[in-house]
């Protein structure tokens, strides 16, 4: 596998409307929503390369540091970081 990297913006969004769902067999809920996008955006690069830790996140966040707490989930916690590792296996 040839490492790569790739960067993208991280939109902040609003849900008008959140309906949730039963608990499917992964712990995730479906979901039915309408969101709008707002402009503030992170940004979010991952890094993926052969072998043990293949995946690392970097996510700079642009957030006030009024709005900073809890801080951006940067390991396996994150989804982006989980879509990548589970693309590699």
């Amino acid at each position: 596998m040839t490492p790569f990297q790739a960067t993208a913006a991280a939109h902040a969004k609003v849900n008008l409307t959140l309906d949730v769902g039963p608990r499917r067999d992964d712990g995730y809920h479906e979901i039915e929503s309408v969101a709008v996008r707002l402009s503030p955006s992170d940004e979010v690069t991952v890094h993926v390369r052969p072998g043990k830790g293949a995946v690392r996140l970097v996510v700079k966040d642009k957030r006030p540091d009024a709005l900073a707490d809890p801080p951006l989930p940067r390991g396996p916690e994150n989804l982006v970081h989980r879509a990548a590792a589970l693309a590699l296996e």
